[in-house]
C-alpha cells in the first residue's frame, strides 16, 4: 500500500497528474474566473508579451502567468477572455484569418460542448461570424478561426488557475 502512495505522490510530483482535477467539466455554463486554456495537445494558449498587439501562440503548458486567461461571461451567454491582470481581450486577428490571434480590444466568443468529451469546449468568435478557434497544423504554435470541423485540432479545455 505504501509503495502505491509513493507511486502517486512521484507522478504528482513529476506533473503526471497535475492539472487533472483543475478540468472544468463541460456539463454546466462556464463560470467566471482565471483559467489556462489548453488544446488537445497539452499547449497553451500564451501571448508573446504583454502589450497590445501582441500576437497569441500555443507554447507548452507550464502553468506559468503568462498562460493565465480570465473568462468573463456575459449577459448574452457569450465570453470574453481577458489577458489576466492586463487591460487586454484576446481577439482574432482581422481582416484576414490566416493569421494568429491577438491580444487587444473586447471580442466575444461563445462556446459549444464538444460532444464526444466531458471537459472540451469549441471556442468560436462571434466576430468572424461564428468560426471556430484552432491549432494550425502547419505551424504547431500557431492559431487560426475556421469553419469548424470535428477535429482534435478544434478542442479546447478550461484549467482553472485558481
Amino acid at each position: 500500500m505504501k509503495s502505491i502512495q509513493l507511486i502517486i505522490a512521484i507522478l504528482f510530483s513529476i506533473g503526471i497528474f497535475s492539472g487533472l482535477e483543475a478540468q472544468v467539466k463541460n456539463d454546466a455554463a462556464l463560470k467566471k474566473g482565471i483559467y489556462y486554456i489548453v488544446n488537445a495537445n497539452g499547449l497553451a494558449l500564451e501571448p508573446i508579451h504583454e502589450s497590445v498587439r501582441s500576437n497569441v501562440f500555443l507554447k507548452k503548458f507550464t502553468k506559468s502567468g503568462m498562460q493565465k486567461w480570465e473568462v468573463i461571461p456575459q449577459k448574452d451567454g457569450s465570453y470574453l477572455f481577458k489577458f489576466y491582470e492586463s487591460e487586454f481581450y484576446l481577439e482574432p486577428y482581422p481582416p484576414n484569418r490566416d493569421h494568429t490571434p491577438y491580444i487587444d480590444e473586447k471580442s466575444s466568443f461563445t462556446l459549444q460542448k464538444v460532444s464526444d468529451s466531458s471537459t472540451q469546449w469549441n471556442i468560436k468568435s462571434k466576430t468572424l461570424r461564428g468560426d471556430a478557434m484552432r491549432s494550425y497544423h502547419d505551424y504547431f504554435d500557431e492559431i487560426r478561426f475556421e469553419p469548424l470541423e470535428n477535429d482534435k485540432k478544434f478542442k479546447w479545455e478550461f484549467i482553472s488557475a485558481e
